[in-house]
């Protein structure tokens, strides 16, 4: 799980255990985040970014989760990955979502709550907003309009 993962990247282990509904981490962090070594961020922001594209079907996975267990302080974090991405945490891990749940559309027979539930989408209305906003159609959409082009392209083809 990426949690795991990241427990071990950052010596967190045990902050993301199951259950723990605390807004603090369970460990104490011994970092100066002020003082903070700038590739040390950097490295840290490359991290939750490969995390957040390895695991985006994880409906669990949550950006300012990421953020928060990373060790800086909200603010300064959030600040700097948007220094890298050019957006927020949540709109990135959004848009990693919704160009897989693209593909996926377009590319397999799953269904559109499939699709979604596959691509980290736990609220399908959700989904479909955020689809159309991004695309300018909805999901069912697109799927339809992609077995009207592939039965036009096979009859082509006869």
């Amino acid at each position: 799980r990426y949690c795991d993962h990241l427990g071990i990247m950052f010596g967190l282990s045990g902050v993301f255990k199951k259950g723990n509904t605390n807004k603090k981490p369970i460990i104490d962090f011994d970092r100066n985040t002020e003082a903070a070594d700038s590739t040390d961020v950097y490295s840290v922001i490359h991290s939750i970014i490969e995390l957040m594209k390895k695991n985006y079907g994880d409906t669990e996975l949550r950006a300012g989760d990421l953020l928060r267990q990373s060790g800086f302080s909200d603010d300064y974090i959030r600040g700097r990955f948007i220094e890298v991405t050019g957006m927020s945490p949540v709109k990135y891990l959004n848009s990693i979502r919704l160009k897989n749940a693209r593909a996926m559309l377009t590319a397999t027979t799953l269904t559109v709550n499939e699709v979604a539930f596959k691509c980290g989408f736990s609220d399908m209305s959700y989904f479909s907003r955020m689809f159309k906003s991004e695309y300018g159609m909805t999901p069912t959409r697109l799927k339809k309009n992609e077995k009207y082009y592939s039965v036009s392209l096979n009859v082509e083809k006869e």
